[in-house]
């Protein structure tokens, strides 16, 4: 499957493509030599306008990506004032000079009265019917050029306006997004360094593979925070190891089942994503006087990846608003990285809690 921004690359080319062609081929269909009812007439008039255009487009993104970041956002401008006005009178002169105004006169044709040929003459240039139609393009030729070019300069501006907009609120969006990946570490850390703790106040043989799993984790924190996606596989060892870590906390008083299907290999996810779920089932779950049970299970549906985590409620745990914090950053982060491409649904019941997970068109 592409991803998201993939497909926007492949959709604002396309747009930027079209949008381009329909520009150039504009002067063939607003030509007053047009005609659905008439043969089409090709000539001078409408190269120049093919090529006026032409230029226009080169100007477009020559004033987008070059003088509206290079001069006018830098202040300088005197000289994109200069730029702007020489490349105004290239465009409106330079097709003229180099294609003829003339135009291409169509053979006389004759018609026979009375068995004698005479020559059909061209009716005077008033009666033609196109004739002041035709007058009327000629005696706004720099009317319409000015409002082309003006037409090309707002347009960039709107675009390089509408640019900054959306990679500002990009970059917000990215900062947000640290704050929330950083929270996941020192909360992590803090409880796992507390179980090994109490692993070597009860001397242990475990303590020591405790630190190695921990390290393990570490790691993986430190190398993929940062980074937008990491391959599901390696998101999947992480909770192996994350569970297996628990499981040499708690020993028999806990009973995991831990559930995945095939997938995709290849199958990218932001990193540290499911942690937090899982870390909450163990944080809220865990009835030391008994055997608690946590089921959890990622499989794949289609194209969509399904995750979900149900574990029975600790009648010890009194920490709500602890749990409700960690929600709340795990579900902000869903909309910042998978916006209207999740499903989320809590299930809470007197005696169990369960949060489902899924993640459309991702496999």
């Amino acid at each position: 499957m592409l991803s998201s921004k993939l497909k926007y690359s492949y959709r604002t080319i396309t747009i930027h493509l079209i949008s381009c062609v329909a520009f150039l081929f504009l002067p063939l269909i607003s030509s007053p030599r047009a005609s659905f009812f008439d043969s089409f007439t090709f000539g001078p008039p409408e190269i120049r306008g093919m090529f006026n255009s032409f230029l226009l487009i080169l100007f477009f993104y020559f004033h987008y990506l070059v003088l509206l970041p290079k001069l006018l956002y830098k202040k300088k401008y005197v000289l994109w004032f200069i730029v702007v006005l020489i490349s105004f009178a290239i465009i409106t002169f330079l097709p003229r000079l180099i294609f003829s105004d003339s135009f291409h006169p169509k053979p006389i044709p004759t018609i026979e009265m009375h068995g004698q040929f005479k020559p059909d003459f061209p009716k005077p240039h008033h009666e033609m019917p196109n004739g002041g139609k035709e007058n009327f393009f000629r005696m706004f030729l720099i009317q319409e050029s000015v409002l082309k070019f003006l037409f090309v300069i707002l347009l960039s501006f709107f675009m390089k306006t509408n640019q900054f907009w959306k990679e500002s609120r990009e970059e917000k969006r990215k900062a947000e997004l640290m704050f929330l990946k950083s929270q996941v570490n020192p909360h992590f850390l803090f409880n796992t360094l507390n179980g090994i703790y109490a692993l070597s106040i009860e001397k242990s043989e475990e303590t020591t593979k405790s630190i190695i799993k921990l390290s393990e984790l570490m790691r993986y924190v430190i190398n993929e925070i940062d980074k937008d996606g990491v391959l599901l596989t390696d998101e999947v060892n992480y909770l192996k190891n994350y569970i297996d870590l628990q499981q040499l906390r708690f020993g028999e008083t806990v009973k995991i089942n831990f559930q995945v299907s095939d997938f995709n290999l290849e199958t990218s996810i932001s990193p540290l994503l499911f942690i937090n779920f899982v870390e909450n089932a163990f944080k809220h779950g865990i009835d030391v006087s008994k055997v608690s049970e946590i089921d959890i299970q990622l499989k794949t549906v289609g194209n969509d990846l399904f995750f979900s985590v149900k574990n029975q409620k600790s009648t010890q745990d009194n920490d709500s608003d602890s749990l409700q914090k960690g929600l709340e950053n795990v579900i902000r982060r869903l909309e910042l990285e998978y916006p209207q491409s999740h499903e989320l649904n809590i299930i809470n019941t007197e005696n169990d809690y369960c949060i489902e997970l899924t993640m459309k068109d991702i496999v």
